[in-house]
């Protein structure tokens, strides 16, 4: 505390006597120890040492003109040419800033904070060093000013003046690099490194156009950015760094910086780092093989999927197709009755082509609070974009019982629930359209689809039911104890699907385990006439 307070008393000191003294040799006289103890301290000369003093009582309120300073010395303006070459140490030593203002042609003058408080506190004034940082030293030296540029305390071309030679004496690091050959103008600079500062130290993956507004030149210049974001013919979105994340409840869009963007800028180490196991996917490997069977114009179908899923194939049909600047994600429904065996016919194909699969229960990415389903269902795209980086062939993102999402879009959006239920929607759709990979969706039902949904699925299965000579090889196939007449009787008196024939399986094999025995035909019956609901009359439901 007494330092600080001798430290201060020097300096008011030396204020007192400078105004009006043009710093003549009276005024050197009269403040000869406060101006040597200041200059030791600062390790300059006094002059510096005194228009230190005075930058730093006019500064206070935000960075002093040459003309303030020259007004208190009773200086003409002419005269303070004779000071520049005691500024130039000044700031060469960091020991003030200089910025230009934007308004006016005339330089302005600050003290930086941490070169204030080391001063008052008696410690010893670290200039700190912009040259050969590491990627977390640059970061945080550019977050530093972005603060600074916030806060007011550092005119706009001063805080992009800083940011280039920055940038300039970093560009060994990869992220400055990347950032110096972008050639982005200094609005889409400043407005990319916000995204990339709020990814770093906020974990924010996505921000809103209230994040930069203050960072830019205007007002103007603010609401022509966000425009062009809005609209899609922004810079940063052309060139691929920033993608549209979606639409907020109450109004105003979110955007993200792109995997490509991560990839270039950040440290490999830092960015898969954000990248999850593998062991959250089903391994093709973990998957039993199963003998299905389907109708003629299914068996085709799937063996025409599966046949250009097997991964060679696959990376040829996708290498020709961006040849042809064609979009090359692959979205396929399975729709039909329950019971056909569409979940597990994407357990065969997935295993027959050595791909894991990301399944997603979407139930349980909905959330009663406003805007968190959205977060979720957003970071399920995120993930399986990572995931396909990591795995040697593109794994499935199969999206089970997805009734619940192609519906159609609801024209009611007034209510909370619809406008939320239509901007999950919107954005499965959006990602849908970006999609690299692919993605499989099962559904019970396709009449009430929305069209947008039906346009994104270039691959279409309708699971039919199994006829009787389908269904036969089902019971022949899950429960070989039974006679040719035995099954041509279940055949024709319950109308069954291959997952309602595997359940009477399964309870057959449940009661021989309790019992000792094989159960008889009559336990059979009755387990059918218990699947189907309807005791005397064949299965409605498949």
């Amino acid at each position: 505390m007494e330092t600080k307070i001798a430290i201060l008393t020097d300096m008011e000191k030396i204020l007192e006597a400078a105004e009006d003294s043009e710093l003549n040799d009276g005024f050197f006289q009269a403040v000869a120890k406060p101006l040597e103890i200041l200059s030791k301290r600062l390790g300059v000369n006094k002059v510096q040492a005194a228009l230190f003093a005075i930058i730093t009582d006019k500064s206070y309120y935000g960075p002093c003109s040459e003309e303030q300073i020259a007004g208190y010395l009773n200086f003409k303006n002419i005269n303070m040419i004779n000071l520049y070459p005691d500024l130039e140490v000044l700031k060469k030593l960091r020991l003030i800033k200089l910025s230009t203002s934007c308004y006016k042609s005339e330089v302005e003058y600050s003290v930086p904070k941490e070169v204030l408080t080391s001063l008052l506190n008696g410690q010893k004034i670290e200039i700190p060093n912009d040259e050969n940082l590491d990627f977390e030293s640059l970061t945080i030296r550019l977050d530093n000013l972005f603060d600074e540029r916030r806060d007011d305390h550092l005119p706009y071309l001063n805080f992009v003046g800083e940011i280039k030679e920055l940038l300039k004496k970093n560009k060994d690091i990869e992220f400055a690099n990347q950032l110096i050959k972008s050639k982005l103008h200094d609005t889409d600079l400043i407005i990319l490194i916000r995204f990339c500062l709020s990814y770093i130290f906020e974990q924010e993956n996505t921000i809103c156009s209230s994040n930069f507004e203050d960072l830019l030149i205007s007002k103007s210049t603010t609401k022509d950015s966000i425009r062009k974001l809005n609209n899609g013919t922004h810079p940063l979105i052309l060139d691929k760094w920033v993608e549209f994340e979606g639409s907020g409840l109450f109004g105003g869009n979110s955007f993200k910086l792109t995997d490509r963007a991560k990839k270039l800028l950040f440290p490999k180490n830092y960015y898969t780092e954000k990248i999850l196991d593998l062991d959250e996917l089903q391994s093709p490997e973990s998957i039993a093989a199963k003998t299905l069977f389907y109708t003629k114009d299914n068996s085709i179908q799937i063996e025409s999927l599966q046949k250009l899923l097997l991964p060679d194939s696959f990376r040829n049909v996708r290498q020709r197709m961006k040849a042809k600047n064609m979009r090359n994600g692959f979205a396929c429904l399975f729709f039909g009755e329950p019971g056909t065996g569409k979940t597990e016919t994407v357990l065969q194909i997935a295993r027959a082509t050595g791909r894991h699969i990301m399944q997603v229960n979407l139930a349980e990415k909905r959330n009663m609070w406003v805007g968190e389903s959205e977060k979720r269902v957003k970071a399920v795209f995120d993930k399986y974009r990572n995931f396909v980086e990591l795995c040697h062939n593109e794994p499935f993102l199969f999206f089970n019982e997805a009734d619940g999402i192609i519906g159609r879009r609801s024209s009611h959006t007034v209510d909370a629930v619809n406008k939320m239920e239509n901007t999950l929607q919107n954005i499965i759709l959006q990602e849908m359209e970006n999609l690299d990979g692919i993605m499989i969706a099962t559904t019970n039902f396709t009449q009430s689809m929305d069209p947008a949904f039906e346009r994104r699925f270039l691959y279409k299965i309708n699971f039919q039911k199994p006829d009787d000579g389908i269904r036969q090889r089902i019971w022949h196939s899950m429960m070989p104890e039974l006679s040719e007449d035995q099954i041509a009787f279940l055949t024709k008196r319950f109308a069954f699907s291959g997952g309602q024939i595997e359940n009477i399986a399964r309870k057959s094999t449940v009661e021989s385990l309790l019992s000792g025995a094989t159960p008889e035909f009559d336990t059979i019956i009755r387990f059918c006439q218990e699947e189907s609901l309807h005791k005397d009359r064949p299965a409605i439901g498949y």
